[in-house]
């Protein structure tokens, strides 16, 4: 008997904090950085061999947890940030600072026995994370040309188990798991009812961003083989089993704070000309601004016409997964395969009871995605042959958009959510023998929310802009199946498959309860979805040949775009359109 475990544990707490700090200069940089590096490599591998029974058997464990926080704050001193360029960012990592995985393990158990040979391999990867950028509690904060506020999160997991097993006179026996949890919340964020922050986008400055990126990524391969020589009573059972469970948070917002609101007179004679030269921006938000409109030593009118504000949030997750199990004898054998994916996320951008004004465009972006490619092969051969794989996908996301409450005065104002689903599984499943058994099941569900909106019910949203002010939400749903079952025999041979899709999707985009005045105004819901599934089974025998195949599919879908409530002032055109567009492909041959 041999064995190998191998456990890894790292937790950090990394904070990098600036607090009720005094600067003044429109040269310097203010930047408020924590970055953590986390990464581990494991190897756990066993061999056993013995003339009656081997047995071989390897265990990695490995965890990795955290958190990472940069903040810029106020205080009860009331001191103002004034820099060239204000950053506040928080990074997390591999310890290479690249964009490979966090964890990389290996566990291979190896047995072989002149009578009974067993391997074994198990690998559990678990991964938790914090990051958070903030700028908030009372700051006070002005840049002549950049505010950043960033917070990404990176987190992989590359996963490598093998179990072989060998048995000479009686059996063969090859187990091995997977199981990869991740989970993970990333935040950036302006917040405070008292919380003041222009950027004026001077010198080729870009204005305002609040950013939220996370990508997480699982990339597994497992395999299990199980041999046995000895005619009739030698049995080989191979099997082999992935799970995956990806969930993360994203959140990009600006929430109670004044933006680009500050009154910049007292800079005349100092960082300004005493005798203002400041030409009108966008200000009030009305079709034509006059000198009258405004106070010329507003961090708005003092902005160029690049002062943007952007938020946004974007999250990307995928599971790759290779699981092969195989088993052979003279006499019975039996394989497993089996792949489970759960990918649950939400993502959010949004303007929350927030004051903000820009000379140029103000953007709410949410973008999600989740992938999960899968293969699974399940081969068994002997006297009496069955084998088996089976792969279930669930995709559950919230991706959303939304300005609510307070007041957005800009050129432009573009709200958009878009969330992307991907499924591409091929699983086959093979057997030969005197009698001879295959089957496969496939089950991939859907049930995701995708929604843009400017206003709540109950809740006062004001929103003026010179330009055009843009609604949109688009789901995007791609399911690509491919499966084969075949059985081959003496004697009986029985095939059997089944695929089942189910999506209840959620897309929506709307204005409600909430005062526009625009240019234009265009509300849109676009749902797109895209299934092909294709089944093959095929059963042969001298015997009796039977085969069997499933194929369905059932949709639940809401698209919806709405203006619901509220005032809307158009200098132009008022678009609201709703549409799905769906591409389905069955394809069954038995």
């Amino acid at each position: 008997v041999g064995g190998s475990v191998t456990t890894n544990f790292i937790t950090t707490h990394t904070v990098a904090e600036l607090q009720d700090t005094l600067v003044d200069s429109n040269s310097a940089d203010v930047r408020v950085v924590a970055k953590d590096g986390r990464s581990i490599d494991s190897l756990a591998g066993a061999a056993a061999v013995a003339g009656t029974v081997g047995i071989g058997a390897a265990v990695a464990f490995n965890q990795i947890g955290g958190s990472t926080r940069a903040t810029l704050s106020g205080g009860s001193n009331g001191y103002q940030v004034h820099a060239r360029d204000v950053e506040v960012s928080a990074q997390a990592t591999n310890a290479n600072g690249s964009n490979g995985a966090n964890i990389r393990t290996i566990a291979a158990g190896l047995g072989g026995g002149g009578m009974v040979g067993g391997a074994g391999s198990v690998a559990v990867n678990l991964m938790e994370g914090e990051v958070k950028a903030s700028i908030a509690d009372g700051a006070d904060v002005v840049a002549d040309r950049n505010v950043t506020v960033k917070a990404s999160q990176q987190q992989g997991i590359d996963v490598l188990t093998g179990s072989v097993a060998v048995g000479g006179g009686a059996a063969g026996i090859g187990l091995g798991t997977v199981v990869n949890l991740m989970t993970g919340k990333t935040t950036a964020q302006i917040a405070g009812s008292q919380t003041k922050v222009s950027s004026l986008a001077w010198n080729g400055g870009r204005g305002l961003t609040v950013d939220a990126a996370t990508s997480q990524a699982v990339n597994t391969l497992g395999t299990s083989m199980a041999v046995t020589f000895a005619p009739i009573v030698g049995q080989s059972v191979s099997m082999m089993a992935g799970v995956n469970v990806i969930a993360t948070l994203t959140e990009a917002s600006i929430g109670g704070a004044s933006i680009n609101q500050h009154d910049l007179s007292g800079w005349a004679g100092t960082w300004l000309p005493v005798q203002g030269t400041a030409q009108p921006g966008t200000g009030s938000g009305e079709a034509a601004d006059s000198q009258d409109d405004f106070d010329f030593f507003s961090a708005t009118a003092l902005g160029s016409a690049q002062q943007d504000v952007q938020v946004k949030a974007n999250s990307t997750v995928s599971a790759n997964t290779l699981v092969i199990g195989a088993a052979a004898g003279a006499g019975g054998s039996a394989s497993g395969a089996a792949s489970s994916t759960v990918l649950q996320t939400a993502t959010v951008a949004k303007l929350e009871n927030a004051n903000v004004a820009a000379s140029g465009d103000i953007s709410v972006d949410a973008q999600g995605s989740q992938s999960a490619q899968t293969t699974v092969v399940g081969v068994a051969a002997g006297l009496a042959g069955g084998a088996g794989t089976g792969v279930v996908n669930v995709f559950s996301s919230n991706t959303d958009a939304s300005v609510a409450g307070g007041s957005t005065y800009g050129a432009n104002l573009t709200v958009n959510a878009d969330n992307t689903v991907d499924s591409s599984i091929n699983a086959g499943t093979g057997a030969a023998g005197a009698a001879a058994v295959a089957g496969t099941l496939v089950v991939n569900l859907a049930q995701t929310q995708t929604s843009a909106s400017i206003g709540r019910a109950g809740v006062a949203t004001n929103v003026g802009v010179d330009g055009d002010v843009e609604v949109s939400a688009h789901t995007d749903t791609r399911f690509i199946n491919t499966v084969v079952s075949g059985a081959f025999a003496g004697g009986s041979a029985i095939a059997g498959m089944a695929q089942y899709q189910q999506i209840a999707n959620t897309t929506q985009a709307g204005i409600v309860d909430a005062t526009v005045a625009a240019g234009a105004v265009d509300v849109s819901a676009l749902e797109e979805l895209e299934i092909k599934a294709s089944s093959g089974i095929v059963a042969g025998g001298l015997g009796t040949g039977v085969g069997a195949a499933a194929n369905i599919t059932l949709l639940g879908s809401k698209v919806a775009a709405t203006i619901s409530g509220g005032k809307i002032s158009s200098g132009g055109a008022v678009n609201v359109d709703a549409a799905s567009i769906r591409d389905i492909e069955m394809t069954t041959a038995t």
